[in-house]
């Protein structure tokens, strides 16, 4: 988990980059590093899974409900359209109104 937010923060400056940045020749932490809604739904996630109990209902409205709270905490921190609005809808319901399958 460590390792996925400090990639993301690292990677942050080149997230958008459309010069397909290939180089290994930069600073692992620069002014432009920040975390992203990456980072925020990999937290969000962790205590979800571990308020779920390995209980697989109680896991997904869990892992939905911390989605939804950190999502809200960070609001700017570069959700896409669709996610957003799932963030904000009163029902919230997974993309396409279906469950993923197991």
């Amino acid at each position: 988990m460590l390792g996925a937010i400090l990639g993301d923060i690292v990677g942050s400056p080149f997230e958008f980059d459309h010069n397909n940045y290939k180089h290994k020749d930069f600073p692992l932490l620069s002014e432009k590093s920040h975390f992203t809604d990456d980072t925020v739904m990999t937290a969000a996630v962790a205590v979800g899974l571990i308020d779920g109990k390995g209980l697989p209902e109680r896991t997904f409205c869990a892992v939905q409900h911390e989605m939804r709270f950190w999502g809200r905490e960070y609001p700017h921190a570069g959700y896409g359209g669709m996610f957003r609005r799932w963030l904000h809808a009163e029902n919230p319901k997974p993309y396409e109104g279906r469950l993923a399958s197991a």
